[in-house]
């Protein structure tokens, strides 16, 4: 049975049988662009090409391919360069390479570039998984395929070249921001106490390291929409920062216990004060696993059990944090309260605020749980429309929750002028950094802090020296 393309006026496609027995079937199907051969400017937007259609699941067939019209189903490992250039001496007319996803708007493969060198002598469309299951009744009815392909529209064009670039600049934007206001942190901190296997340093080199890579994402080639980077560098770059917030959150609970430890040598949780070497090491793994799977997502390979273990590791982390926090939140809140009856309306207010950070890092946390669910069982985010919104609000929660744990990291308080004359006079510097209140975060030791009390004692001193650290918190 003989078939031609025509073209509507929504530059969408239709198969139109030569018989009129059988109903026409529209089909979109843009070019990857990237891989058009040499040719006149616009030369393949208005090319006409005819001729067999041929479903192909081997790429080593021994078939005469001349003149044919292939679609082929990408499997793991494999890239639409690397196909070009295994046909490029098959003498086909043009290739459909089906992508893997189960939607209905294709054309997303022309910003998935391995940056391997093409010389194939035809153009490169691309439909759907979803398209071509839809069409699989249709096939069998049918003897001979003939197709004319004369343009293609992609709907992704605006989503990449407007969109996501925009979704760039607001990670840069906003990563950039915290990363300044944790360096500035840790800096005064490490100029007072050193190098030190503290919750506060730890927890804020994790959030530095995070900072930089969405940062290097954002301004490189966001989602690949710029066309500069390999879609390797694409995949670990888009998650690879995941692993510092989530594991980030873990390690406050230990901090908000390592604090008050310090201070007062009054424990919020027997159990957490044992999990220290624990979450180090599950941070470690975390940000492991996370690379091992980006790696594998870049080059192609697709495994459904490390796409679930993925998920499912950062589903466990955040519900172990959800219920740490509870019993961290509980356990201060009683701390607080006994505080705040001591202090003034401003002062009380700073507790709160305190408080208030926690609690924004379970809801942020409770969200980034919704939303992997949603870009893992869903399509929502394989539409032209939903893709830059979903990615924008997943970095928007992964970049909150990082800004209030380094927002909840004390850090002595020094004026920004005096950390810039002490440049030229370092004991300006040193009388500041040790005059100023610290958190007891800052140090391992606990022995500048020998001044302040959390034992709730009734005399005046007590109360006003409690009022003076907490006020900071």
């Amino acid at each position: 049975m003989l078939l031609s393309i025509q073209v509507s006026e929504v530059s969408s496609m239709w198969l139109v049988p030569e018989q009129n027995d059988t109903a026409p079937v529209h089909i979109l199907a843009p070019r990857m662009r990237f891989l058009d051969p040499p040719a006149p400017p616009g030369f393949w937007d208005s090319a006409v090409m005819e001729g067999e259609w041929k479903y192909l699941t081997d790429k080593h067939t021994s078939e005469n391919l001349t003149g044919l019209i292939v679609c082929y189903p990408l499997q793991n490992g494999e890239t639409q360069e690397g196909l070009a250039n295994l046909f490029k001496d098959k003498g086909i007319v043009a290739m459909f390479t089906l992508f893997r996803v189960n939607s209905d708007y294709p054309g997303a493969g022309n910003w998935v570039r391995s940056g391997e060198k093409t010389r194939q002598p035809f153009p490169i469309y691309e439909i759907t998984i979803k398209q071509n299951q839809s069409l699989n009744g249709w096939y069998s009815n049918q003897t001979r395929i003939m197709m004319r392909i004369t343009f293609d529209h992609n709907p992704w064009d605006n989503t990449f070249s407007i969109a996501l670039p925009i979704v760039g600049t607001f990670i840069l934007v906003f990563a950039g921001g915290t990363c300044i206001i944790a360096v500035w942190k840790l800096t005064l901190i490490i100029l007072r106490h050193g190098f030190q296997i503290s919750m506060a340093q730890i927890t804020l080199w994790i959030n530095i390291v995070g900072c930089l890579l969405r940062m290097i994402f954002g301004a490189a080639d966001p989602f690949g929409a710029y066309g500069t980077t390999s879609f390797l560098f694409s995949q670990i770059f888009l998650t690879i920062s995941c692993p510092s917030v989530v594991s980030g959150a873990l390690l406050i609970s230990l901090y908000w216990h390592e604090m008050i430890h310090q201070t007062g040598k009054k424990k919020i949780s027997l159990f957490l004060g044992k999990l220290r070497w624990i979450f180090l090491g599950i941070t470690a793994i975390v940000h492991a696993f996370e690379l091992t799977t980006a790696t594998l997502r870049g080059a192609h390979y697709s495994f459904t059990l490390v796409l679930f273990l993925d998920g499912s590791m950062y589903v466990v982390i955040s519900l172990a944090v959800f219920i740490f926090f509870i019993v961290t939140r509980y356990r201060l809140q009683k701390i607080f309260d006994k505080i705040n009856s001591g202090l003034k309306s401003r002062k009380g207010q700073r507790l709160s605020l305190a408080t208030f950070q926690l609690q924004a890092i379970v809801v942020m946390m409770v969200f980034f749980l919704i939303f992997l669910v949603l870009v893992g069982t869903t399509n929502l985010v394989w539409t032209p429309i939903s893709f830059p919104i979903m990615w924008v609000l997943l970095f928007l929660i992964v970049q909150l929750i990082g800004l209030f744990q380094v927002l909840l990291i004390n850090a002595p308080q020094v004026p920004l002028k005096d950390v810039l004359r002490g440049i030229m006079r370092p004991e300006l510097l040193h009388k500041h950094l040790f005059n100023a209140t610290s958190a007891p975060s800052a140090t391992a030791s606990g022995k500048s802090l020998q001044n302040i009390s959390l034992s709730y004692g009734s005399g005046s001193n007590e109360v006003h020296s409690q009022v003076q650290y907490s006020s900071r918190v």
